[in-house]
């Protein structure tokens, strides 16, 4: 299974990172990549709609991820 943990960075700090996650049966350490949540999507409206309905779908993604950080 995957999880995300959303938090609020310095540019800097995208790269390699060591981490540990604490539960109460277990302790588990490793290192990653941590990467930058993808930008909000403001392509322009078409006249097929397919764009709109795509950024919208996009843009509403993101907010579900981020709770409207």
């Amino acid at each position: 299974m995957k999880a995300i943990l959303v938090i609020d960075i310095d540019d800097d700090m995208i790269g390699e990172v060591d981490y540990t996650v604490l539960s109460k049966s277990e302790m588990v350490n490793g290192r990653t990549k941590l990467r930058p949540l993808p930008e909000m999507n403001t392509w322009d409206v078409t006249e097929n709609g397919h764009v709109t309905e795509f950024a919208e779908g996009w843009n509403a993604c993101l907010d579900e991820i981020t709770e409207g950080f």
